[in-house]
């Protein structure tokens, strides 16, 4: 376990707190948290840069905890232990109940973590949120036997009750073509695989082929999580199949199609079968049933909606491009019509769907298209972003959501503070 060390910012000009009255959601402690409202108080977990300058490249970043009351310099309280590299930032993690994961992909953290040589990838942590003590998650190990593992992205589902992720499987420095999918019970505490072969099933994988020299020989297949629906019940991947080792050139061949796990009956399905391209990019919106994904290949990309309901593929504009940024790792939402579409988390862009048409708003009032963390609140009704600066950084409130939208400043932060995300 480690402890973190509350350290209050100097009352100095370049950590003074520009404060204005404003109106803001109950996002933290007692309350109506995530519902309409004034709230004096917010807390986040961000990252604390090493260059004091500030700058969008912090090699070495250290995540920390910053608590505003209104009127007030905010409270910033550095996590100790753990170093993050560039891009490794909260919100590209998720909170876990009373919990926060954070995974380091530093290559000396993960070198350190990883020194028996069997295991390899992010390093996961997770940090309790009422306590502020910090362990790592139990995940899964390669041994001699079972060959090198390599975990990938983390996903924590939206009710914080699990965690899951992908890994792939290296035997004598050969890739295994056998990805696994695992899943963290953050009540439990206990580490599983997932079973595969109804995902299989679905996709009509075929286990073994003959080659060009009559040698019969077995299939592979890699995975990739994309999402989850935000009722915690489906989790949305891709899978390439059916692919034939070719040597030095590796795993060819194959096919990729999207595919949901339903997390409480542990049933896979075809979602999107054969088409032109490979798919990308794939979001979903707060209806549950809404699937955005792209196919794109060589010289060409296609848009398309698919609704999980009622299976029906609707083909969009090539303008539609522009919602590449979305993304359900973070506390990005989007709205539960399914007309607004927020940004990724660095840019200050919003996408809107108008009868079939892509309408994209930028917000004036944001000066930078980049580092802006744009969040929506817990109810989805306010929008926040982090203004950055060479001197200093503002985190700000939208009071609308149009192109002229003026923005009301809750506090300010030394310019090297930054990415944050609000604990709900």
């Amino acid at each position: 376990m480690r402890l973190t060390k509350k350290v209050l910012q100097p009352l100095m000009a370049l950590f003074l707190v520009m404060v204005l009255s404003v109106s803001c959601d109950l996002l933290f402690g007692s309350g109506n948290s995530g519902k309409s409202g004034k709230s004096n108080e917010m807390t986040f977990i961000g990252t604390i840069g090493e260059r004091e300058d500030g700058g969008v490249r912090q090699g070495t970043q250290t995540p920390c905890f910053i608590h505003w009351t209104k009127g007030k310099q905010p409270i910033i309280e550095p996590i100790e232990g753990i170093t993050l590299g560039y891009g490794d930032h909260p919100t590209r993690s998720g909170q876990a109940g009373n919990y926060m994961l954070i995974s380091s992909g530093k290559e000396s953290v993960c070198r350190a973590y990883h020194k028996d040589g069997w295991t390899g990838g992010p390093v996961p942590y997770l940090i309790d949120l009422k306590t502020r003590e910090w362990t790592y998650m139990p995940h899964i190990k390669g041994s001699k036997e079972n060959g090198f593992f390599s975990m990938s992205s983390f996903f924590v589902l939206p009710n914080g009750k699990e965690v899951y992720y992908t890994y792939v499987r290296y035997v004598y420095d050969d890739y295994a073509a056998d990805d696994g999918l695992i899943v963290y019970n953050m009540n439990s505490g206990e580490t599983g695989n997932v079973e595969l072969q109804g995902l299989l099933n679905a996709v009509g994988f075929i286990p073994t082929y003959t080659d060009g020299y009559g040698m019969k020989r077995s299939h592979g297949w890699s995975l990739a999580i994309n999402c989850i629906t935000p009722d915690s019940q489906t989790l949305i991947g891709t899978i390439r199949y059916n692919l034939a080792y070719g040597g030095f050139s590796g795993w060819q061949g194959g096919a990729t199609k999207i595919f949901r796990y339903d997390i409480p009956t542990g049933k896979f399905d075809e979602i999107v079968g054969d088409s032109e391209g490979t798919p990308s990019f794939i979001t979903i919106l707060n209806d549950n049933e809404t699937l955005y994904f792209c196919n794109y290949g060589y010289g060409f990309s296609h848009h398309f909606k698919y609704n999980l309901k009622t299976r029906k593929v609707t083909r969009l504009p090539s303008d539609f491009g522009g919602m590449s940024g979305l993304s359900m790792n973070n506390h990005i939402r989007l709205d539960d019509k399914g007309l607004l579409q927020a940004g990724g988390t660095n840019n200050n862009y919003y996408h809107q769907e108008v009868n079939g048409k892509l309408e994209v708003i930028k917000f004036k009032n944001l000066p930078y298209e980049h580092q802006n963390s744009l969040q929506f609140n817990k109810s989805r009704t306010k929008v926040y972003a982090l203004k950055t600066g060479r001197d200093k950084n503002y985190y700000v409130e939208l009071k609308s959501l149009d192109a002229e939208a003026p923005v009301d400043t809750l506090f300010a932060l030394p310019p090297n503070v930054g990415n944050l995300m609000q604990i709900w």
